[in-house]
């Protein structure tokens, strides 16, 4: 194998283990269980959405609190990053054509840019007009020509699951 193709292998096992739809669906379930006004409002908003069990997703795509606390999740659990190649001289490392992994975690966590306290479950930050979903700070799928292609399958799956759970079971925080 050659270098590229073993960079390509790792970054692939990486978003695998560490971005992976099951996760966030996880942590979309267990954030909420510490707010239970949350966890209800949830339940409430997506219970139209979800007849005879099955889930309308064009309807489930409409919900904002849902998307709020689905892209709040990813604010505080994802671990993306993004690869680029060196194409001129800078000063960390003086070779052209050197791979450069830039981690995005840390730009979640900015206060000037989410907030006060960036370290707590808080979807309402993503609700109205605000933009904060389209900041060149929140990347929870990377950038550039690593952007997740899987993104908007991943999105609905993890929302359509979530929905589900949420009007089939019983969960007490």
């Amino acid at each position: 194998m050659s270098d590229r193709d073993i960079a390509i292998a790792f970054q692939l096992f990486y978003w695998v283990t560490n971005a992976n739809a099951f996760k966030i669906s996880c942590w979309l379930l267990s954030y909420p269980l510490h707010k239970p006004e949350t966890l209800e409002a949830l339940k409430a908003e997506t219970q139209p959405s979800v007849v005879n069990g099955k889930v309308d997703i064009g309807r489930l795509l409409e919900s904002p609190l849902l998307e709020a606390a689905f892209n709040e999740t990813l604010r505080l659990t994802s671990g993306a990053s993004s690869a680029r190649t060196v194409v001129s001289s800078i000063p960390l490392r003086n070779k052209i054509d050197t791979k450069l992994l830039m981690p995005y975690r840390q730009l979640h966590f900015q206060e000037d840019v989410f907030g006060p306290q960036v370290k707590e479950f808080r979807p309402e930050r993503f609700l109205g007009t605000n933009g904060i979903n389209r900041s060149s700070e929140f990347k929870p799928f990377g950038g550039g020509i690593t952007y997740c292609f899987g993104r908007f399958i991943a999105k609905r799956e993890v929302m359509a699951f979530v929905a589900l759970l949420l009007n089939h079971c019983q969960f007490e925080s």
